[in-house]
């Protein structure tokens, strides 16, 4: 994730929202994460596709990369 980190605390938040969906724990500086006031952490646990899709819906998320797909 450190080169994923490495462009997202680049982002231009003026711009974007910078939303974080994780499975598990929340990002950390140790992992690359430089902590932004305005960024959106999303625990979405154990739960089915279907649910996470609807919660990012409802949230207003225009685009998500998913950065863990299975291969």
């Amino acid at each position: 994730m450190k080169p994923v980190y490495g462009v997202i605390n680049r982002h231009d938040r003026d711009r974007f929202e910078v939303h974080l969906v994780s499975l598990g724990g929340d990002p950390s500086a140790s992992a690359g994460y430089g902590d932004h006031a305005h960024d959106v952490i999303r625990q979405v646990g154990p739960r089915d596709d279907e649910t996470v899709a609807r919660r990012l819906a409802a949230a207003g998320i225009d685009v998500l990369v998913d950065l863990n797909a299975l291969q």
